[in-house]
């Protein structure tokens, strides 16, 4: 089985707004519909479950009272922290399970993509997106210039073999290893070298207000 975990946590405070990125609205649907929309596409998964401040839940109930088998599920205090509440609430894990853990503000990401990332991760049992960086780079605390083909952008949407992922975090919180951005960072600690993937779509994630003004040119 197939599980698809969307995060809609957090409260976007570099975009100084009163309304987290993911609930403002375009063209009359959430941001967050977006993704979570071309992730049911797929026909992939057997649950999309949503990550999100209880405070919010009637919001999306609402939102997804037309789509089928969603789980709403109580963010947490940190991103990492509301990963795995996601992880934690999937039942009877299989070892052919696989998860797709994706940020809610990339709202770009199309179906086909989904579809290219989770047959990239049966046969390789993960997939971590990624972006070459164009710009120059330079490390201010070693005082040096790095490499550009060193240095991998990473995205969203992640995916991994459920079981592994799941047991990641589960050694991350006994070791208090904490405040990780990426899930590919705790698998990579605790289980193995992730398995990258070049993306050549365009997979913006809105963290400003001048990202929205991008949304109209791109969808």
């Amino acid at each position: 089985m197939n599980y698809f975990i969307l995060l809609c946590g957090g409260v976007g405070k570099r975009m100084k707004i009163e309304t987290p990125k993911q609930y403002l609205k375009y063209k009359n649907k959430y941001i967050f519909q977006y993704s979570l929309e071309q992730a049911i596409n797929t026909k992939l998964f057997k649950k999309y479950i949503i990550v999100a401040e209880n405070s919010y839940f009637s919001l999306i109930k609402e939102a997804t009272k037309n789509y089928n088998n969603i789980q709403l599920v109580e963010a947490g205090k940190t991103r990492q922290e509301s990963t795995y509440n996601g992880l934690k609430s999937i039942e009877n894990v299989k070892e052919k399970d696989f998860v797709v853990i994706h940020d809610s503000a990339r709202m770009f990401i199309k179906a086909n993509d989904i579809k290219k990332f989770v047959e990239f991760a049966k046969q390789n049992e993960t997939c971590i997106p990624y972006k070459y960086e164009n710009n120059a780079v330079f490390d201010k605390k070693n005082k040096t210039y790095l490499k550009r083909d060193d240095i991998l952008l990473l995205e969203t949407p992640q995916v991994f073999k459920l079981s592994k992922i799941l047991k990641a975090h589960e050694q991350a919180v006994l070791d208090n290893f904490v405040n990780n951005f990426d899930d590919s960072a705790i698998y990579f600690k605790y289980i193995d070298t992730p398995k990258f993937l070049l993306n050549r779509q365009y997979n913006l994630k809105i963290t400003t207000l001048q990202d929205i003004n991008e949304i109209e040119a791109h969808l």
